[in-house]
């Protein structure tokens, strides 16, 4: 049994009103301090009674476990992005021309046109030839060699030429073979073409300019003639194979093969800082402020740009331009997708792709510039990944130095105290928990301190399950440590450590608690509790006008209680004078759940309503005794009240 004697109100907080109730009298009355148990077990059916004293109860967010600093950025300048000169690829053209006999004399030496005609399909005796002559037309074929998919005069870094020259005619030849594109020469060669041989050319040609039509030319044109009779057939020809292809433009005016040209690599930095863990980070939502501008380039045509890390994630986007006179706003929007955030940057690679139909004009100086802000910070779900970090939490508490507890007595002396640590929280991985706890009571200072594995789920698909690590140490009875049941002082350590693969939901919180759970005795099936208080009614004299004016004063208790585990209790509330004489007596069955309950009203005669002293007792039971604990914030709650009647 423990006396509570800090419970009067004081009468500095009293104003006197005939039309109010007034509360002469509060105490709290903690279950640890009011228990009637046995000190052992009386059978084998006695129920243990365990006091729980919380240390700590804490909740921290789960992106404490690792290094993730977010961050924003602004760019404000344009920034060089195409390292190379861009190089259009344009598919090229083959052609065959022919020039028959008749047509070849007619156009190198048309005087001789009459003995070629007389001599068709007959035997020419002899022929003294022609020397450097040119055609009496340059242009000796009407088509030449169209190349439709250039548009204009264009500069080419490079093509390849392949010519072949096959001469069926009946005559020998020597004569200069011309290629020329916009009035000039792009190529040429010197032959010997006796009758019956070919010549084939294979070459690249560098730095050269094509037009949308290349011309053939055959000029300074010798025929040594023949002495011996020769068949003559003027349907024999002079052919001339020319192909074009591997054309690469770098400025002019085109129509490009349909595929991506490479425009240039850029980097963008990623809003986190510097982190000594290697994370893979799943964004839910985030934005990437993205501007660029082309110079010298006029469509329509895409411009594609794709974003990766070094993990393989991938983003790509395209976007149809004609021109770039001012800066092209494309934003990057990132949802549900996965980036390496440990790394400082994402890969930017910017194509251009030619839209089908249309011809693309570069000019001789361009370029593409862009810049780039992140000026929000972006939603992670979660991260997975290795993670080399510790996280410390401590705790100080004083209980003991609370006003509510200044007027209890510990007289107890107990045993077989549990201490407690419990961690709660999702992900996978398994983290190293160092914990460590010191109490103080009045029997004296207990401490502790261990290591133990946490483990969480295996892989991803444990992500958002969530798991308890309870770590539970006995201080057995023979271990020679005195514990009171009041807790005075304590101090707690809980250190997570994380050297391995883990897997963390980011917008989760994790719990610590650690608490003792102290053995206080045990109970027959129910658990009594007893406690008494003075009361001294109008002692300061206060009231005394209000009291003597009234027909009576009624007075009635008011009583609340709480537990940790939701129960009832059967009590008794006794009223007696300071001869034991017998006031009040009522019993109630009361919910402890903070509801409160009212006594009957009951008449008290005007002396011991002028501070005479009073026995205050409350005697009751508690039968539900499964899952037996108690905790030091269990509570019963008294407040005496008094009424006054005309």
């Amino acid at each position: 049994m423990t006396q509570c004697s800090g419970g009067l109100v004081s009468p500095n907080s009293i104003r006197p009103n005939r039309n109010s109730n007034i509360v002469v009298f509060q105490d709290t009355f903690y279950y640890h301090n009011v228990l009637d148990l046995n000190a052992s077990p009386g059978s084998s059916s006695s129920d243990s009674v365990y006091l729980l004293n919380p240390i700590s109860d804490t909740i921290f967010a789960s992106r404490k476990l690792v290094t993730l600093i977010d961050s924003t950025y602004h760019n404000d300048s344009l920034h060089h992005i195409q390292n190379d000169t861009l190089l259009l690829d344009v598919e090229g053209a083959t052609t065959v021309n022919s020039l028959n006999q008749n047509n070849f004399i007619s156009l190198y030496s048309p005087q001789d046109l009459f003995l070629f005609n007389s001599s068709n399909n007959d035997t020419m005796t002899s022929y003294s030839g022609f020397s450097n002559k040119n055609p009496t037309n340059p242009n000796i074929f009407a088509n030449n060699v169209p190349l439709p998919n250039i548009d204009s005069t264009s500069f080419c870094k490079s093509f390849r030429l392949k010519v072949g020259i096959k001469n069926n005619l009946d005559i020998d030849l020597t004569g200069t073979f011309f290629l020329t594109a916009n009035g000039s020469t792009i190529y040429s060669v010197d032959t010997l073409l006796n009758s019956g041989d070919s010549v084939y050319l294979n070459t690249v040609i560098y730095d050269e300019i094509l037009s949308n039509n290349v011309k053939i030319r055959f000029e300074n044109v010798s025929c040594p003639g023949f002495s011996v009779p020769t068949y003559i057939q003027n349907t024999n020809t002079l052919k001339f194979y020319v192909e074009l292809d591997s054309i690469r433009v770098y400025s002019g005016k085109v129509s490009p093969i349909d595929k991506r040209y490479f425009l240039g690599h850029d980097i963008i930095s990623i809003p986190f800082q510097h982190s000594a863990d290697s994370l893979l980070g799943y964004i839910h939502s985030g934005e990437i402020k993205a501007k660029y501008k082309l110079y010298g380039y006029d469509g329509p045509f895409y411009i594609i740009r794709e974003l990766r890390d070094s993990l393989g994630f991938s983003y790509t986007d395209s976007v149809i331009m004609l021109s770039s006179q001012t800066e092209f706003i494309n934003n990057i929007h990132l949802q549900q997708d996965s980036i390496l955030i440990d790394r400082e940057f994402i890969y930017a690679t910017y194509y251009l792709r030619p839209t089908n139909g249309f011809a693309i004009r570069t000019r001789p100086h361009y370029r593409l510039a862009g810049r780039y802000s992140i000026p929000s910070t972006w939603d992670i779900s979660y991260v997975q990944g290795r993670v080399r970090s510790s996280t410390v939490l401590t705790t100080s508490v004083l209980p003991g130095l609370l006003p509510n507890r200044s007027h209890l007595i510990d007289s107890m002396s107990l045993k077989s105290t549990q201490l407690t640590t419990s961690l709660n929280g999702a992900g996978f991985g398994s983290y190293l928990v160092s914990d460590s706890l010191s109490f103080t009571t009045s029997g004296g200072t207990v401490s502790y301190s261990d290591t133990s594995t946490w483990k969480l789920g295996n892989n991803s698909n444990d992500l958002f399950n969530f798991a308890q690590h309870t770590i539970n140490r006995v201080v057995p009875p023979d271990s020679g440590e005195i514990i009171g049941a009041v807790l005075n002082t304590a101090v707690g350590h809980v250190t997570i450590s994380i050297d391995t693969i883990i897997g963390l939901l980011l917008k989760e919180n994790y719990s610590v608690e650690q608490g003792l759970a102290t053995l206080i005795g045990y109970a027959e099936g129910d658990l009594t509790y007893t406690a008494s208080s003075l009361l001294e009614i109008n002692s300061s004299g206060t009231l005394d006008s209000l009291i003597l004016t009234a027909d009576s004063v009624g007075v009635r208790f008011q009583l609340s209680g709480s537990s940790l585990v939701e129960r009832s209790t059967e009590m008794e509330i006794r009223l007696a004078d300071y001869q034991g004489n017998e006031l009040f007596k009522e019993k109630t069955s009361l919910m402890l759940n903070t509801d409160p309950w009212l006594s009957k009203t009951f008449i008290l005669a005007p002396q011991y309503l002028m501070g005479e002293p009073l026995d205050l007792l409350l005697v009751g039971d508690i039968r539900e005794l499964e899952g037996s604990y108690l905790s030091v914030q269990d509570y019963f709650h008294l407040a005496v009240i008094i009424d006054l009647y005309d």
